[in-house]
């Protein structure tokens, strides 16, 4: 096991949990798919149609390869639930997997997006038959960067994604260089 980098915590000391989404989970999972300064810089937003569609679809085909991984992030102190993390479907040829995290206003800039993002990547290195991660987010999006920065995740080159996420960063990092679990 590689020693913690100064950007992330021992995981017993971590304050969150990741868990996977019940229906209790929808208002959360909504209210964050439909808030414009939440999804500003991710897509457009939903529709509260769109965004209630999209969870139960999650819930309906939760863990199976063809839908998203989608875990709840809860606060171990308050049990409270405050974003979600997970991955899209991985790409078993290329040996790699998008993943992502979203917390709720009052939840961010407290540390807990290194916590989320940390654990669904051991998540998806233990569960997964890849060799890296990686994540994409706009240029704008700074905050988004300094977690990178913090996670030691690597920039690619622009065109190492095929063009797939023009106009975006892309950071990864692989299986051999995480320091896991």
């Amino acid at each position: 096991m590689m020693a913690h980098p100064p950007g992330i915590p021992p995981r017993d000391a971590f304050r969150i949990r990741l868990r996977p989404p019940c229906p209790a989970d929808e208002a959360l999972y909504c209210g964050l798919y439909t808030d414009p300064a939440t999804m500003a810089y991710v897509a457009s937003p939903l529709t509260a149609a769109q965004a209630r569609a999209s969870f139960r679809s999650i819930l309906h085909d939760a863990d199976t390869d063809a839908r998203p991984h989608i875990r709840i992030v809860v606060e171990k102190a308050t049990g409270k639930a405050i974003g979600l993390a997970g991955w899209q479907p991985p790409n078993l040829r290329r040996r790699w997997v998008e993943l992502g995290a979203m917390l709720h206003a009052d939840a961010r800039n407290q540390g807990y997006s290194v916590e989320a993002v940390t654990l669904i990547v051991d998540r998806a290195f233990a569960a997964l038959p890849i060799d890296a991660v990686w994540v994409q987010y706009q240029p704008a999006h700074v905050a988004a960067g300094r977690l990178c920065d913090r996670l030691g995740m690597h920039r690619l080159a622009d065109d190492a994604m095929g063009g797939a996420v023009h106009g975006f960063i892309v950071r990864t990092v692989s299986r051999a260089s995480w320091p896991c679990c």
